[in-house]
């Protein structure tokens, strides 16, 4: 579906730890403006080969991580949407690339 008008655009992510050792849990949370909400989030892993989803599309900002292994190339990613678009993409994608972003998170 495409968006008309005004797309989404990821204004934050931040973590609520620092990195961490394997098995502690950490928090992410996505802030997201423009567009329409109530704005649609899908959670993202880069393990330094590979992008894998954590969390398929959903209206919660924040995600719960618990690594289980050490790896220095962890990256934690996410995507925004607007509410109405059912296209598993960002919003405006490939033109807004302000709808997604990562943040590195070696473990």
């Amino acid at each position: 579906m495409a968006i008309q008008g005004p797309v989404s655009t990821l204004t934050g992510l931040t973590a609520d730890l620092g990195p961490q050792l394997p098995g502690a849990t950490v928090t992410f949370t996505a802030t997201a403006a423009g567009g329409t909400a109530p704005y649609q989030f899908k959670w993202w892993l880069w393990d330094g080969a590979t992008w894998t989803v954590l969390e398929d599309w959903s209206t919660g900002n924040t995600f719960a991580w618990t690594p289980s292994t050490h790896n220095p190339n962890f990256a934690v990613g996410v995507w925004v949407r607007s509410a109405g678009n059912t296209a598993d993409q960002p919003d405006g994608y490939p033109a807004n690339a302000g709808a997604s972003g990562a943040i590195p998170f070696a473990i």
